[in-house]
């Protein structure tokens, strides 16, 4: 019996001096018991993530889509090349879109024309969760064509 509560004790304490989620250390060394900054979440874009998705001009991402689709130019005919860059943005708290970045890219010359694109859209309405504005992440691809 000794044992036994000889070895809840020990991982107790064990379980005890590891830091709880949200937990940190500052540079004192002691514990900051502050949760993360909600400002600072970034949502997927996904339905049931938030309570509203962001929405570009009144519609969703086959809005989008079509706006880029019209806006997108075949940088360099002579290369032959076609493909699909695919790319993340961040739809901010205020409309505006950020930290555009490509997950896969086709071309170095495609990847920056798709990330010109994307980075000159206009506002877009936040998405919500809560009833506050959030960040939302979005991914996208963006498709090169010879026409």
């Amino acid at each position: 019996m000794l044992k036994f509560v000889t070895i809840i004790l020990l991982a107790a304490t064990t379980t005890c001096s590891i830091p709880a989620c949200g937990q940190v250390k500052d540079t004192t060394g002691e514990i900051n018991c502050d949760m993360p900054d909600s400002s600072s979440i970034v949502y997927p874009y996904k339905e049931g993530s938030i309570d509203e998705l962001p929405r570009f001009k009144g519609g969703g991402l086959d809005v989008f889509h079509k706006w880029v689709h019209e806006r997108v130019r075949y940088v360099n005919p002579e290369t032959c090349i076609s493909g699909r860059v695919t790319l993340r943005f961040v739809v901010g708290k205020d409309g505006r879109v950020s930290d555009v970045e490509v997950l896969r890219g086709v071309d170095p010359e495609f990847d920056e024309e798709a990330i010109r694109v994307v980075s000159s859209s206009p506002k877009w309405k936040p998405g919500k969760h809560r009833g506050k504005p959030v960040s939302v992440s979005v991914i996208i691809p963006v498709s090169f064509r010879i026409q």
